[in-house]
């Protein structure tokens, strides 16, 4: 059961502080089997559609890096992997709330992964330029990979800094 500890903050008398932690177990506990399946596999289902859209956006990439360069292309790459990671942080705090720890896996893991995709998506576009013979010059895939996954990740690094932050007040 997730620590509802927060509900102290709100300088409740010690009986309000008492019902609400009965009133949370006996909830936790009455949760029907399909009830609990459907959180564990929420977190799965969650991840597996953070991999999809990681992959899709990194595709939506392939234009941008057959067309751009220098700064005008790695802003454009900072602002959709910042957008994405809006998209991821709130991914990341969903599976938070379902109290199951396992945001630390996704934190680490999808990060790793959409460095990887992008790192592979710019090698192709690079391969693709001399195929097409564009004018454009060959991209760096780690320089383009990492300000990606700076971006992505840039949200949730935030918003956890802010959370420490309000912890130590």
């Amino acid at each position: 059961m997730k620590d509802y500890s927060t509900i102290l903050q709100h300088k409740w008398g010690s009986e309000h502080v008492q019902k609400a932690r009965h009133i949370l177990a006996h909830a936790e506990a009455s949760k029907t089997v399909s009830m609990r399946f459907l959180e564990q596999s929420a977190f799965w289902i969650a991840l597996i559609l953070a991999i999809i859209g990681n992959f899709f956006v990194s595709i939506t990439l392939v234009p941008l890096l057959l067309l751009m360069q220098g700064i005008g292309l790695y802003f454009t790459i900072f602002i959709v992997g910042l957008a994405f990671g809006f998209v991821f942080h709130v991914l990341i705090k969903y599976i938070d709330e379902l109290g199951q720890g396992q945001h630390i896996i996704a934190g680490a893991f999808i990060p790793a992964l959409a460095l990887i995709n992008v790192y592979l998506i710019v090698y192709f576009s690079n391969q693709l330029e001399i195929l097409l013979a564009l004018a454009t010059p060959a991209h760096s895939p780690l320089a383009i990979s990492i300000s990606y996954v700076v971006a992505f990740v840039l949200p949730y690094v935030l918003k956890h800094t802010e959370h420490i932050k309000q912890k130590r007040l």
